[in-house]
């Protein structure tokens, strides 16, 4: 299970949803940038976003 954040949400909302289903998943959560654990960046731009998704 892949988790997406929305609004001002983090991975850490996610954490009764992945209790709920228990370990018969693998559930991938993250901090899309500036939120949560994440760090701010310079550039908020698409182009920039789509390039941080290749690497």
């Amino acid at each position: 299970m892949v988790y997406l954040n929305g609004s001002y949400a983090d991975q850490s909302h996610w954490r009764r949803v992945i209790t709920d289903l228990g370990s018969g998943y693998r559930h991938i959560t993250f901090d899309e940038r500036a939120r949560g654990k994440s760090k701010r960046a310079r550039d908020y731009s698409p182009e920039t976003l789509c390039l941080l998704w290749r690497e």
